[in-house]
């Protein structure tokens, strides 16, 4: 054995140690004031969230061109899964949803599992939304296009950019041309580059190996000095109940594996993790409200005793 594949294991075993006793996986499924697990709210609406329908896929966007914080989600209010975007301000709440422009995003089919980056298309940084477009005929297909970077609605026309998923998400999702990670229900998932030359993902793929369980969602971050250590929350399927883990991704060895923290402990269905990289909160769906469908939630995964709560 190595001394370098041993340096390797006792970093990995170290992360795995501090990171289960700081919280940083952990979960409180309380729903009292104080507690980590909040409802996401509206201003002057109640719950961003709805009663009767489904609200997924949550994405937490930092504009870099007017400091503002914005939340994307999709929701069947409509009768369809549409992508919607509502304001957050520095309490934490959210204006009321405005739905995007149905010339070239919103259509007949469903639309969800939206993502928005700055990225550069030749010589110029432009603004992006890439997002699942779900329809009888192709199946499920991801779709890019081009958006204003103030108001949000499309710049042309969003086209198919070839692959199929279940759902998308960024990694390091602040640069300019972060990473897109798909999930399409194996029990891998695929990590696709930005061609700045083309303005579009390229097929340079790399797969993600997570132990049996098929895998819907992912989301994560870099961190340490090398671009190849990830953690990720990634959302399986066991026992037909939709769970998230926390885990750590390294490709050295050269294994490619995924390698399982911590499941957040809830008899619910929890899915569609987003992670804000300025608080450590995380975005998710899930079905806990008790009316049958999903609603938007958020949690801290670190210094949760510090960073500030979501008012009842």
């Amino acid at each position: 054995m190595s001394i370098k594949f041993i340096i390797k294991l006792f970093i990995i075993s170290t992360f795995f140690f501090l990171f289960s006793c700081s919280g940083y996986f952990n979960m409180d499924n309380s729903d009292e004031a104080g507690g980590d697990l909040s409802l996401a709210l509206a201003d002057g609406s109640g719950y961003l969230s709805t009663d009767n329908y489904n609200e997924i896929t949550p994405f937490l966007y930092r504009n870099p061109d007017n400091g503002k914080a914005y939340l994307f989600f999709a929701s069947d209010r409509d009768g369809t899964y549409d992508i919607y975007y509502a304001e957050m301000n520095s309490e934490g709440k959210f204006s009321k949803p405005i739905k995007m422009d149905t010339n070239y995003i919103n259509t007949s089919g469903d639309e969800f599992s939206p993502v928005v980056f700055k990225a550069m298309s030749g010589e110029f940084t432009y603004t992006y939304i890439s997002f699942v477009r779900r329809t009888p005929a192709a199946g499920s297909k991801v779709y890019n296009c081009q958006i204003d970077p103030l108001n949000f609605n499309s710049v042309g026309e969003s086209s198919d950019i070839g692959f199929s998923a279940s759902s998308i998400s960024l990694l390091n999702k602040n640069d300019v041309g972060p990473s897109l990670l798909i999930s399409d229900g194996n029990t891998y998932f695929r990590k696709y580059e930005w061609d700045s030359i083309y303005g579009s993902w390229n097929y340079a793929e790399t797969t993600i190996d997570f132990d049996s369980s098929p895998i819907y969602g992912v989301d994560g971050f870099s961190f340490g000095m090398y671009d190849y250590e990830h953690s990720f929350i990634i959302n399986v399927m066991v026992e037909n109940k939709y769970r998230l883990y926390g885990g750590y991704y390294c490709i050295e060895p050269l294994t490619n594996y995924l390698y399982p923290i911590k499941e957040y402990s809830s008899p619910y269905n929890d899915k569609d993790p987003c992670i804000d990289l300025k608080t450590m909160k995380v975005y998710f769906a899930s079905d806990r409200y008790g009316k049958g469908n999903y609603d938007l939630y958020r949690y801290n995964i670190l210094t949760f005793d510090k960073v500030m709560q979501l008012p009842k």
